[in-house]
């Protein structure tokens, strides 16, 4: 098996450049960051689940890429983990919709 897994706390001072203008992130209104895994290997999707909510992310797990579309379509996120070969429609496509509906996620 590879490297574990690390997780970084992302700071509430620290934007991408572009960014600055957009409506104020969960964890800068004093809330949860929530966070989509969008992946179809359970095992690897609880892994990552788990080390979020480790870390008091607030988590939703899309088991393919139509769940993830309609999770995303219905719900606010601050960011999301994508599996590039999801079932039905894959990570790519997923990633277009986000951008198209949601850019500023």
């Amino acid at each position: 098996m590879g490297a574990p897994a690390r997780f970084i706390k992302l700071s509430a001072r620290t934007f991408p450049v572009g960014l600055q203008g957009r409506e104020e992130s969960a964890l800068e209104r004093g809330e949860k960051m929530r966070v989509l895994i969008a992946e179809d290997d359970k095992p690897v999707a609880s892994f990552v689940q788990k080390g979020l909510e480790a870390e008091q992310y607030a988590v939703d797990v899309a088991q393919d890429g139509d769940e993830a579309q309609f999770m995303v379509s219905q719900f606010e996120y601050d960011a999301a983990v994508l599996d590039l070969t999801l079932p039905r429609v894959d990570g790519l496509e997923v990633l277009r919709h986000i951008r198209h509906t949601k850019p500023a996620l």
